[in-house]
This record gives C-alpha cells, sequence and structure tokens, in this order.
C-alpha cells in the first residue's frame, strides 16, 4: 500500500472508530498554517522517516477533543485537555499509518507536540497535503517524508 492510501485508510479508521467522526477529504486549499487554530506536530522512523502535521480548527479541535475522551458538550472543555487529546490523536493516526505500511514494524515515533508553526520539508523529502473537513470544518494532514532505505 502506498503512503497516501495508508495515511488515508488511518484516518478514516481513527476518525470512525475512535473519534466517531466523518472525514470528507476536499483537495480545495483551506489556507496556510496561520488559518488554524491548533497543529500539532510528530517524527516519525521505520519504512518511511518524517513528520507529520494535523491542522484543525477551533470548532474541530474541542470535537475531536470530546469525543476522543468521551466529554460530554454540558461538561467544560480546558486547554490543557484538548493539548493531550490532540496530541494522543496525532499519535494514534501516525502509528496506524505506520503499522498499516509495514505491519512487521519496527518503527519509532516521538511524543507529539503542539506547535505555532510546522517544520519546513527537509531537501529530499516527499510533501503530501490531505484536506478536508470533519463535521463541515476544516481538517488538514501534512506528512513529509523519505522513503528509508532497506
Amino acid at each position: 500500500m502506498d503512503v497516501r492510501d495508508s495515511l488515508l485508510k488511518a484516518i478514516d479508521e481513527v476518525l470512525d472508530k475512535m473519534v466517531f467522526l466523518f472525514f470528507e477529504e476536499n483537495e480545495s486549499a483551506f489556507g496556510g498554517a496561520k488559518d488554524f487554530f491548533f497543529i500539532t506536530q510528530v517524527e516519525m522512523s521505520g519504512v518511511i522517516t518524517g513528520t507529520m502535521n494535523i491542522f484543525l480548527s477551533e470548532g474541530t479541535a474541542a470535537l475531536v477533543a470530546r469525543n476522543l475522551l468521551g466529554i460530554r458538550d454540558e461538561d467544560e472543555l480546558f486547554e490543557g485537555t484538548i493539548d493531550d487529546a490532540l496530541e494522543e490523536f496525532t499519535n494514534l493516526i501516525g502509528g496506524r499509518m505506520m503499522t498499516i505500511l509495514h505491519p512487521p514494524g519496527p518503527f519509532n515515533m516521538e511524543v507529539p507536540q503542539r506547535v505555532d508553526q510546522p517544520a519546513q520539508p527537509a531537501g529530499g523529502q516527499s510533501e503530501l497535503v490531505i484536506n478536508g473537513t470533519l463535521e463541515d470544518e476544516p481538517f488538514k494532514i501534512r506528512l513529509a517524508y523519505r522513503e528509508t532505505p532497506t
């Protein structure tokens, strides 16, 4: 399975089984990083080596955090809780993608973090961008990677 298909499958599986949201791909541009409220980043290595960023609007960030953690709409959602939930969401998508790409493993992932600006792709890296919506809110994933020589 190629990287794009693996990432799309990971997005669908995590959103369907753990976040209970439907992702609709829409390749029209939503804008740059400054247009999003929340950006996470994780470094990974294995069959591919690179950096994945997830971009969410404020509404999408809260919705994903509530659904992932089972927090009701009427309950208060703290910023630290959103940070933790979305970092875990990033970990789930990245880990699932790496497992789909190369089931026998192994792979390594750093701890996901919230960032103000995504890392820029390094020379020689491919860049994959997937734009879409969750509940009509913008959602974007960018993966800058290179295949790891075997």
